[in-house]
């Protein structure tokens, strides 16, 4: 069940983890897939093309930028939890570590220090913005947690499974999973190309850069296409800036 607040939570160490993925580090259950953006990457079998759909609809949204592939901390690792017997979802296969040295200082993003364990304050934007499309297939995210903070973590549960697999179970955790795929929807706007294509009425209007979830780009076109929400910026370079 979803916390009280409709925040999906992990699955229990190691019973409930055993009953939906069976035995940890269970290496026949996993095979290699190929995760756009980070590329190559250990899954289990049951919930790798959650993890395949939530990076592809990333990159359609013209996300890929908010994943620091420098900063990836990998998918399958036969492991206990840090400060505990048991065992750590990334046995199963079925967790990503995601920027994992990018921490909030005041207003900025920063590098170099873990994000295991850190402050409400200190959990980066970035991770904040990839929330809903993990949430949309399932996941539960340790930026939510109530225990303690680990906002690199993104890991499966029963209702990835019950995404992947039709099952007509129905709950309160639809309600996390909707108004993921709304903000989703929202972000992606912008037509899948890389650069971004801003379209309108059906048509392409200009290719930009997204950054800090707009739309920027040095052309006047823009300004008569949208009207309203445009507006010159001289920061980032001169261009026109639409909030997305």
């Amino acid at each position: 069940m979803p916390y009280s607040d409709g925040r999906i939570r992990p699955l229990t160490r190691n019973a409930q983890m055993s009953k939906y993925f069976g035995k940890p580090c269970d290496t026949s259950a996993m095979a290699v897939y190929n995760l756009p953006i980070v590329g190559r990457a250990y899954l289990h079998k049951r919930v790798a093309m959650a993890f395949v759909t939530v990076f592809d609809s990333i990159q359609q949204a013209g996300l890929s930028s908010l994943v620091d592939r420098d900063s990836y901390g990998g998918s399958y690792c036969c492991r206990a939890v840090r400060g505990s017997d048991a065992q750590s979802p990334h046995s199963w296969a079925v967790a990503i570590d995601l920027n994992t040295d990018h921490l909030m200082v005041g207003d900025k993003e920063t590098q170099g220090h873990s994000n295991f364990r850190c402050s409400a304050a200190q959990v980066p934007e970035s991770l904040k913005r990839l929330e809903p499309f993990f949430t949309a297939w399932g996941f539960s995210w340790g930026g939510f947690w109530r225990s303690y903070l680990d906002p690199m973590h993104f890991e499966a549960t029963e209702y990835t499974v019950m995404l992947l697999e039709d099952d007509p179970t129905a709950g309160e955790w639809r309600a996390a999973v909707h108004a993921a795929r709304q903000k989703i929807g929202q972000r992606s706007d912008p037509a899948p190309h890389d650069p971004p294509l801003l379209i309108s009425d059906g048509n392409v209007v200009c290719e930009g850069k997204i950054i800090d979830g707009a739309l920027w780009t040095p052309t006047r076109k823009t300004l008569e296409a949208v009207g309203q929400g445009v507006s010159w910026h001289g920061e980032q370079g001169k261009g026109y800036v639409y909030d997305l």
